[in-house]
């Protein structure tokens, strides 16, 4: 059985806010142009997700509700998890192997460079680092989202704005 996980860094942020913290940090006007514009090539394309995880910084969880409503998921149904913020492989790796079984497309939106080493660590193909609203999809030949481990993962194609 098939599972493809689609993942995305936030789209462009502004660098510094004056008064806000990191956490803080809004998508700029050419943010919100990429996420528009990337989540529309993935509405093109098909791509429905069953799941969607994102950090709780606000630029992903801006990126995060644009891609949900261009995708027809309910923005309601995001997972925000504080964990993806500022985090490692390991605990992104965590909550994908912790993804019920019946998840067949599942959309993790987070940081760099965490999202990019995740991408590699499952792939075993070097990514450069993912730019701002790029995207890679992964595709898993396994039947539980547990068994997803280093180089299991096929990098179906990677884009970006």
């Amino acid at each position: 059985m098939k599972k493809n996980l689609l993942l995305l860094r936030h789209a462009e942020a502004v660098a510094y806010a004056a008064g806000k913290t990191d956490h803080q940090r809004p998508l700029t006007p050419r943010g919100t142009q990429q996420a528009y514009t990337m989540s529309e090539l993935l509405h093109t394309q098909g791509f429905v997700p069953d799941l969607v995880y994102s950090s709780n910084a606000q630029r992903t969880t801006s990126t995060a509700e644009i891609f949900a409503q261009k995708l027809n998921y309910p923005t309601k149904n995001i997972i925000f998890d504080p964990s993806i913020y500022e985090t490692t492989l390991e605990v992104m790796l965590d909550a994908i192997n912790k993804t019920a079984p019946q998840h067949q497309n599942v959309l993790m939106i987070g940081h760099n460079p965490t999202i990019s080493y995740l991408t590699e660590y499952l792939t075993g193909q070097s990514v450069a680092g993912l730019p701002n609203c790029g995207v890679a999809s992964i595709m898993f030949e396994v039947a539980e989202w547990a068994h997803v481990s280093a180089d299991t993962g096929v990098l179906a194609w990677l884009k970006h704005p």
